[in-house]
């Protein structure tokens, strides 16, 4: 595995590269985390077998902070910046697995005709353009209410570094970390700018993805409405299953990452 720093148009970023020679897939975490969040998937036989790329996210882990925050603290900015690092690596097609805010991304990088040929999202519901369509798609609570807070006391950190994978089981120490590094406009800015008129509709991106697509969820995420992921209309969704896995919240690859990385290995095998 190896760590290199890419020019994007939304700055320098950190990317880490497994050794294998297989075909690209492209990770994207959540608000707030780091590409570290995805070591048990690095350090797994996926690693060997195809070329495992994440990357921080602009304001996020090792990358820089934005220039412009409302150019690049958007879903719009973040999935040029996604696009731009496949660029950056010679990458021309690859598949994308993103978690909760990664997966809106991946939605957003098809919207923009990235060179994605299939996309696996956990813990990201798709929502419709309008305001009462993203109540819908989340669940309310103080430590979502977090996710889109620019300043965060310690403790605020700690809860939300804890929700994010699963309230009742231990929470990795990196994760907490992350979220205080995190630059703050990073979460104010993108949820203010969640509804702009250079965002695609996620629902309809999810319900006519023209890749396959595959959703895997924890049955127990405390984040985000399964009843309305399971209601919507899938034109490609892959094995047409939305894999909700039990006694898991909101990072399935972080808590069952044996069965995850199964599924995964999977659907990336066509």
């Amino acid at each position: 595995m190896q760590k290199q720093l890419v020019e994007t148009r939304h700055g320098r970023l950190e990317v880490m590269i497994s050794a294998g020679k297989g075909a690209p897939v492209l990770f994207i975490h959540g608000n707030s985390a780091c590409k570290e969040v995805f070591h048990k998937q690095f350090e797994s036989s996926l690693a060997h077998d195809f070329r495992l790329i994440a990357f921080d996210l602009p304001g996020h882990g090792a990358s820089a902070d934005a220039a412009d925050p409302q150019k690049s603290y958007t879903l719009h900015g973040y999935a040029q910046a996604a696009a731009d690092v496949l660029q950056a690596l010679d990458v021309s097609s690859a598949a994308v697995f993103g978690w909760s805010l990664g997966g809106h991304i991946g939605l957003e990088m098809i919207a923009q005709q990235a060179p994605v040929n299939r996309l696996m999202i956990t813990g990201t519901p798709p929502f419709a353009k309008d305001a009462d369509a993203v109540g819908q798609a989340f669940v309310p609570s103080e430590a979502l209410k977090y996710g889109g807070q620019r300043d965060l006391d310690d403790a605020e950190a700690q809860s939300y570094a804890r929700h994010v994978v699963h309230p009742d089981k231990p929470t990795p120490a990196f994760m907490a970390d992350a979220v205080r590094r995190t630059d703050g406009l990073t979460r104010q800015t993108m949820f203010e700018n969640i509804l702009a008129e250079n965002i695609a509709d996620q629902q309809h991106m999810a319900e006519n993805c023209p890749v396959p697509l595959a959703i895997l969820n924890g049955a127990e995420d405390h984040f985000i409405n399964n009843a309305h992921i399971a209601s919507l209309n899938y034109k490609n969704l892959w094995e047409e299953t939305i894999f909700l896995l039990p006694q898991v919240g909101h990072a399935a690859f972080l808590e069952k990452p044996q069965l995850f990385n199964r599924i995964l290995e999977r659907f990336l095998r066509g």
